[in-house]
């Protein structure tokens, strides 16, 4: 193993007393040949040793339940504005599900749909009927002239 690698374990498995039994060996076999890293060896184990007595704190138990809620993503202003929306929306056609709501708003389709289909239809009839009456007058006024309208006394009248 290189220095860097037997540094990183003596930080944190070998010192701990986690690494694997290969591990530690080849850390020790490291250690016998190389001053730094015995050195560092020596180091931590000066620093940590007033530490060894100390017995693991425990963390109050609703920690990861604050951590959780600082962690997540907070809605962002668009988010609530879509979200409200969508639940306005919900609450209308809930609103229609209602049996009285429901028969009264398809009436209301219905009729206008009614109005609307009738007055296209009439006005199309007015538009063919004015058509239909002027074509026959102008082939009448054609096949006749002047004077078979005087003759028919047509004319007199006016």
């Amino acid at each position: 193993m290189e220095c860097r690698q037997i540094r990183e374990l003596l930080l944190a498995d070998y010192r701990d007393g986690r690494a694997k039994s290969d591990v530690a060996d080849a850390i020790l076999r490291h250690l016998e040949s190389c001053a730094a890293c015995r050195k560092l060896e020596s180091d931590l184990n000066i620093a940590l040793k007033p530490l060894e007595g100390l017995r693991g704190a425990r963390p109050p138990a609703d920690l990861w339940e604050k951590i959780k809620l600082r962690i997540e993503p907070r809605e962002s202003f668009l988010q609530a504005r879509l979200r409200e929306a969508a639940s306005r929306v919900e609450r209308f056609f809930e609103f229609l599900h209602m049996p009285r709501y429901a028969l009264a708003s398809v009436t209301a389709a219905v009729v206008i749909a009614a109005v609307f289909v009738t007055k296209t239809q009439m006005t199309r009839m007015d538009e063919e009927g004015l058509n239909i009456y002027l074509g026959t007058q102008a082939s009448f006024m054609e096949e006749t002239n002047a004077d078979d309208l005087l003759s028919m006394d047509l004319l007199n009248n006016i």
